[in-house]
């Protein structure tokens, strides 16, 4: 009833009636922990709100992983890093760009909310390009979201040196 489907709306405070829609939202998060994510559902143009960064992480925990946090048995704090991986595409001065050629379909002309797929030509990992993260020898827990448009990704977590082993990754 509340995940925002494209085409529910607000109606003004105080209206009633058969087409009345709150701005007031519940939900009962009444599932086992789990990487959820949140981002507009606007018809027509959710692809774009996500591409300029309208989404985000939510993290819903329960008793069972509250009790492997305490006991410390998975990482947590500084040791639980959410990562989010897109791709995008920039002007030379750094702008971000989004192809503006309409796609031409059978029997219509769309624009950039009606692209069939993107793949931008440069990936970033929670908003950076080429990032890295230094860490300790220990185990850390990553929250992983593909946030691409079309892209699928083969992920490996290799060391700087290739002498070295890569990690065990559960």
């Amino acid at each position: 009833e509340f995940d925002g489907l494209p085409e529910q709306w607000f109606t003004p405070s105080g209206a009633t009636g058969q087409y009345y829609f709150s701005d007031s939202y519940v939900y009962d998060l009444d599932q086992e922990a789990t990487t959820l994510w949140y981002h507009d559902h606007a018809l027509g143009i959710t692809r774009l709100n996500v591409y300029a960064g309208l989404a985000g992480f939510w993290f819903l925990r329960d008793d069972n992983e509250d009790f492997l946090i305490a006991n410390d048995m998975i990482p947590s704090g500084d040791f639980e890093t959410e990562i989010v991986i897109q791709d995008r595409m920039f002007y030379p001065d750094g702008r971000l760009a989004y192809p503006d050629v309409p796609w031409i379909g059978p029997g219509w002309v769309g624009g950039p909310s009606h692209q069939p797929e993107f793949f931008g030509q440069v990936i970033l990992v929670n908003g950076k390009a080429w990032p890295y993260h230094n860490v300790e020898p220990r185990q850390y827990r990553f929250r992983l979201l593909n946030g691409s448009d079309s892209r699928f990704y083969e992920l490996d977590i290799k060391p700087d040196n290739p002498a070295l082993p890569s990690p065990s990754v559960w």
